[in-house]
Protein backbone atom coordinates (compact mmCIF):
# COMPACT_ATOMS: atom_id res chain seq x y z
CA UNK A 1 0.00 0.00 0.00
CA UNK A 2 1.56 3.42 -1.17
CA UNK A 3 1.15 7.15 0.33
CA UNK A 4 0.25 7.68 4.02
CA UNK A 5 -1.43 5.28 6.37
CA UNK A 6 -4.08 6.17 8.85
CA UNK A 7 -3.77 3.73 12.28
CA UNK A 8 -6.86 4.29 14.45
CA UNK A 9 -8.66 2.94 17.22
CA UNK A 10 -11.94 4.57 18.15
CA UNK A 11 -12.53 6.10 21.37
CA UNK A 12 -14.76 3.90 24.07
CA UNK A 13 -13.77 1.17 21.30
CA UNK A 14 -13.95 -1.19 24.74
CA UNK A 15 -18.05 -0.24 25.30
CA UNK A 16 -20.48 -2.27 24.35
CA UNK A 17 -24.02 -1.16 23.47
CA UNK A 18 -22.71 1.29 20.85
CA UNK A 19 -22.65 1.78 16.91
CA UNK A 20 -19.00 0.51 15.18
CA UNK A 21 -18.51 2.41 12.21
CA UNK A 22 -15.44 2.20 9.23
CA UNK A 23 -13.09 5.65 9.49
CA UNK A 24 -15.88 7.30 7.93
CA UNK A 25 -18.49 7.79 10.36
CA UNK A 26 -22.11 7.06 9.72
CA UNK A 27 -22.25 9.42 6.66
CA UNK A 28 -19.75 9.13 4.65
CA UNK A 29 -17.22 6.90 2.86
CA UNK A 30 -13.86 5.57 4.25
CA UNK A 31 -10.52 6.63 3.92
CA UNK A 32 -8.28 5.46 1.25
CA UNK A 33 -4.82 3.96 2.33
CA UNK A 34 -6.55 3.29 5.72
CA UNK A 35 -5.24 0.66 8.86
CA UNK A 36 -7.29 0.92 11.47
CA UNK A 37 -7.20 -1.19 14.41
CA UNK A 38 -10.81 -1.47 16.57
CA UNK A 39 -10.79 -3.76 19.50
CA UNK A 40 -13.98 -4.46 21.65
CA UNK A 41 -13.92 -6.45 25.43
CA UNK A 42 -16.82 -6.75 27.35
CA UNK A 43 -17.13 -4.92 30.64
CA UNK A 44 -17.43 -8.19 32.93
CA UNK A 45 -15.33 -11.12 32.99
CA UNK A 46 -18.88 -13.55 32.46
CA UNK A 47 -19.56 -11.88 29.14
CA UNK A 48 -18.69 -12.03 25.29
CA UNK A 49 -19.02 -9.65 22.63
CA UNK A 50 -21.27 -9.89 19.50
CA UNK A 51 -21.49 -7.56 16.62
CA UNK A 52 -24.35 -7.06 14.10
CA UNK A 53 -23.94 -5.99 10.82
CA UNK A 54 -26.33 -3.50 9.56
CA UNK A 55 -24.77 -2.58 6.15
CA UNK A 56 -21.51 -3.36 4.91
CA UNK A 57 -19.54 -1.91 1.35
CA UNK A 58 -16.29 -1.69 0.55
CA UNK A 59 -13.80 -2.78 -2.57
CA UNK A 60 -13.95 -5.67 -3.98
CA UNK A 61 -10.78 -7.28 -3.87
CA UNK A 62 -8.90 -4.43 -2.53
CA UNK A 63 -10.25 -3.35 0.55
CA UNK A 64 -10.96 -5.68 3.16
CA UNK A 65 -12.07 -6.03 7.10
CA UNK A 66 -10.21 -9.10 9.08
CA UNK A 67 -12.14 -10.29 11.99
CA UNK A 68 -9.77 -11.94 15.02
CA UNK A 69 -11.55 -14.15 17.91
CA UNK A 70 -10.23 -12.37 20.75
CA UNK A 71 -8.03 -9.47 21.91
CA UNK A 72 -5.18 -9.19 19.17
CA UNK A 73 -4.55 -11.00 15.94
CA UNK A 74 -4.50 -14.57 17.03
CA UNK A 75 -7.14 -16.72 15.30
CA UNK A 76 -9.31 -15.10 12.49
CA UNK A 77 -12.53 -15.58 12.11
CA UNK A 78 -12.97 -14.21 8.23
CA UNK A 79 -12.10 -11.61 6.03
CA UNK A 80 -14.72 -9.42 4.44
CA UNK A 81 -14.65 -7.24 1.63
CA UNK A 82 -17.35 -6.38 -1.44
CA UNK A 83 -20.94 -6.36 -0.11
CA UNK A 84 -20.55 -9.95 1.29
CA UNK A 85 -21.14 -8.90 5.32
CA UNK A 86 -20.32 -10.45 8.28
CA UNK A 87 -23.42 -10.48 9.47
CA UNK A 88 -23.51 -11.31 13.38
CA UNK A 89 -19.77 -12.22 14.74
CA UNK A 90 -19.84 -13.24 18.24
CA UNK A 91 -16.52 -13.60 20.01
CA UNK A 92 -15.79 -17.15 21.88
CA UNK A 93 -12.70 -15.98 22.92
CA UNK A 94 -11.73 -16.86 26.76
CA UNK A 95 -11.24 -13.20 26.82
CA UNK A 96 -15.13 -12.70 25.25
CA UNK A 97 -13.07 -9.56 22.43
CA UNK A 98 -13.11 -9.27 19.06
CA UNK A 99 -10.33 -7.76 17.42
CA UNK A 100 -11.22 -5.63 13.67
CA UNK A 101 -8.64 -4.92 11.34
CA UNK A 102 -9.83 -2.74 8.33
CA UNK A 103 -6.99 -1.96 5.09
CA UNK A 104 -7.46 -0.18 2.66
CA UNK A 105 -5.82 1.11 -0.64
CA UNK A 106 -5.04 4.59 -2.30
CA UNK A 107 -8.07 4.54 -4.86
CA UNK A 108 -12.19 4.31 -4.63
CA UNK A 109 -13.62 3.78 -1.49
CA UNK A 110 -17.29 3.17 -0.32
CA UNK A 111 -19.68 3.48 2.20
CA UNK A 112 -17.82 1.15 4.34
CA UNK A 113 -20.36 -0.41 7.43
CA UNK A 114 -22.38 0.11 10.15
CA UNK A 115 -23.07 -2.21 13.01
CA UNK A 116 -24.42 -2.54 16.53
CA UNK A 117 -22.13 -3.80 19.28
CA UNK A 118 -23.29 -5.17 22.15
CA UNK A 119 -22.11 -7.50 25.14
CA UNK A 120 -24.06 -10.67 26.58
CA UNK A 121 -23.46 -12.89 29.57
CA UNK A 122 -22.59 -15.98 29.03
CA UNK A 123 -25.92 -18.19 30.25
CA UNK A 124 -25.78 -20.38 33.11
CA UNK A 125 -27.14 -23.96 32.41
CA UNK A 126 -30.82 -24.22 33.80
CA UNK A 127 -31.06 -27.42 36.35
CA UNK A 128 -33.72 -28.80 33.98
CA UNK A 129 -31.44 -28.11 30.31
CA UNK A 130 -29.43 -31.17 30.52
CA UNK A 131 -33.05 -33.22 30.67
CA UNK A 132 -33.61 -32.34 26.81
CA UNK A 133 -29.98 -31.83 25.26
CA UNK A 134 -28.29 -35.59 24.90
CA UNK A 135 -24.92 -35.73 23.82
CA UNK A 136 -23.65 -39.35 22.28
CA UNK A 137 -21.12 -40.70 22.36
CA UNK A 138 -19.53 -39.34 25.30
CA UNK A 139 -16.58 -39.59 25.14
CA UNK A 140 -15.86 -38.92 21.91
CA UNK A 141 -12.79 -39.51 19.86
CA UNK A 142 -14.20 -37.23 17.06
CA UNK A 143 -17.56 -37.30 15.66
CA UNK A 144 -20.47 -36.62 18.38
CA UNK A 145 -23.74 -36.11 18.21
CA UNK A 146 -25.88 -32.94 20.16
CA UNK A 147 -29.51 -33.32 20.67
CA UNK A 148 -32.20 -30.79 21.68
CA UNK A 149 -35.44 -32.17 22.15
CA UNK A 150 -36.56 -29.09 24.26
CA UNK A 151 -38.19 -27.25 21.13
CA UNK A 152 -36.48 -24.05 22.08
CA UNK A 153 -33.32 -22.89 20.19
CA UNK A 154 -30.41 -23.53 21.96
CA UNK A 155 -26.89 -22.03 21.35
CA UNK A 156 -23.61 -24.22 21.92
CA UNK A 157 -20.12 -23.78 22.07
CA UNK A 158 -17.78 -27.06 21.74
CA UNK A 159 -14.07 -26.66 23.04
CA UNK A 160 -11.57 -29.26 22.98
CA UNK A 161 -9.16 -29.81 26.28
CA UNK A 162 -7.37 -26.90 26.21
CA UNK A 163 -10.31 -24.66 26.01
CA UNK A 164 -9.94 -24.19 22.43
CA UNK A 165 -13.07 -23.07 20.31
CA UNK A 166 -13.81 -26.36 17.98
CA UNK A 167 -17.65 -25.06 17.19
CA UNK A 168 -20.07 -22.80 18.00
CA UNK A 169 -23.66 -23.08 16.54
CA UNK A 170 -26.97 -22.49 17.24
CA UNK A 171 -29.06 -25.17 17.40
CA UNK A 172 -33.34 -25.83 17.34
CA UNK A 173 -35.32 -28.82 17.94
CA UNK A 174 -33.17 -31.43 16.24
CA UNK A 175 -30.31 -33.21 15.96
CA UNK A 176 -26.57 -32.36 14.79
CA UNK A 177 -23.28 -33.67 14.73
Amino acid sequence: VAGPMTFMTLPNATDCGGMFYDNGGDAGEYADNSYDVTVFCPTAGSEFVEVTFTSFETEEGYDSLMIFDGMGMGTLMGTYQGDVSPEVVTSTATDGCLTFVFVSDDSFTYAGWEAEVACASIASVEENALEVVTVYPNPSTGKFTIENTSGNTMTYVVNDMQGRNVQAKVSTNASES
